[in-house]
């Protein structure tokens, strides 16, 4: 199975995806699902799809975006600086987040996914000014175009003995989901855009409303220390520092993990007084419809967490992978 998964990610990886930007990895997705057995719903926001002949026996919901730069008509800007932006929300920037791409290879892409520049990022710095993240990139002069231009990571995907390497958050999910449709799972499964900005519950929520399903599993990766990384294959997580998830079916994971002798983690909510919060897209799912929708995550557990080099066990996958068929054949 796993040579076949790392075939797929190398061209999965290959279609840019920047939040605000997923069009050409979106079109991608949809074509390569097999219609013949599912019911597919699409718009600029997500694609829906449930099995034609079966009730689905559990829902998975895996955002498509990836962290990026934006080139705004002005200046090189974070992806998410430009989202909240968009959205009018409030943030202070923080060069922490630009220094993983310098010294990296970046592409500005069209919305059909075209390559229309090349360069390398060189420098970040807030410019006071603005109030904003701001890019110094070489070699891409998008003066002559309109804005806004998204600009990703040139693509990589490093294997080794036992990793896979590269920007994989949340393409390894995705290849994941994909698999499972590919094979005719009796789930349904939602691919969602504008995660990495916080935008992407209002559509996993409105989905769960119009088909009539109670319970999402979100699909994601998750960072751990070294320590925990090496010992485990999978992360669930039973709330964040919005409310808590679904126990009872937190609990049905927990003894299947048990009962195939998978190493799990359990994740929660940050402890009190903890400078920032974690807040999750099922976290606001559950608080925004007052626990009326609710449900879990599975995580494939990672490092080197939202940079170009997150790295996860070819192991996890295998057992993430047959995990969820277990779910399937025992609910």
């Amino acid at each position: 199975m796993i040579e076949d998964f790392i075939e797929e990610c190398r061209e999965f990886i290959n279609i840019p995806s920047v939040s605000y930007f997923e069009k050409p990895f979106m079109d991608f997705i949809f074509k390569k699902i097999p219609s013949s057995h599912y019911w597919i719903e699409k718009n600029q926001n997500f694609i829906a799809c449930t099995p034609k002949k079966k009730k689905p026996k559990l829902s998975f919901s895996v955002h498509i975006d990836r962290l990026g730069i934006v080139y705004n008509g002005v200046n090189f800007v974070y992806s998410n600086y430009y989202g909240y932006r968009k959205k009018k929300k409030e943030y202070s920037p923080s060069a922490i987040f630009g220094k993983r791409f310098v010294g990296k290879e970046v592409i500005a892409y069209d919305l059909k996914g075209k390559t229309i520049g090349e360069g390398i990022v060189r420098n970040c710095k807030i410019e006071e000014e603005v109030n904003d993240l701001v890019f110094e990139i070489d070699g891409i002069n998008l003066d002559k175009l309109n804005a806004p231009i998204p600009i990703a990571y040139k693509s990589n995907l490093l294997v080794t003995e036992n990793e896979i390497i590269g920007q994989i958050d949340n393409v390894i999910n995705v290849v994941l989901a994909y698999f499972l449709l590919k094979n005719k799972a009796n789930c349904s499964v939602f691919f969602t855009t504008k995660e990495e900005t916080g935008d992407s519950w209002p559509f996993i929520l409105n989905i769960l409303k119009r088909l009539k399903f109670k319970d999402i599993v979100i699909l994601d990766t998750t960072k751990l220390d070294n320590k925990d990384y090496n010992a485990n294959d999978i992360v669930f997580r039973i709330s964040d520092d919005l409310t808590e998830y679904n126990r009872d079916l937190i609990d049905k994971f927990i003894e299947l993990a048990e009962e195939n002798n998978i190493d799990f983690y359990l994740k929660t909510k940050k402890p009190d007084g903890a400078k920032i919060k974690n807040i999750t897209e099922l976290g606001r799912i559950i608080k925004e419809s007052g626990g009326e929708y609710s449900g879990a995550t599975i995580q494939l557990p990672v490092i080197k967490y939202h940079t170009q080099n997150e790295t996860v066990k070819k192991k996890s996958i295998e057992q993430i992978y047959q995990f969820i068929k277990n779910i399937l054949d025992n609910l």
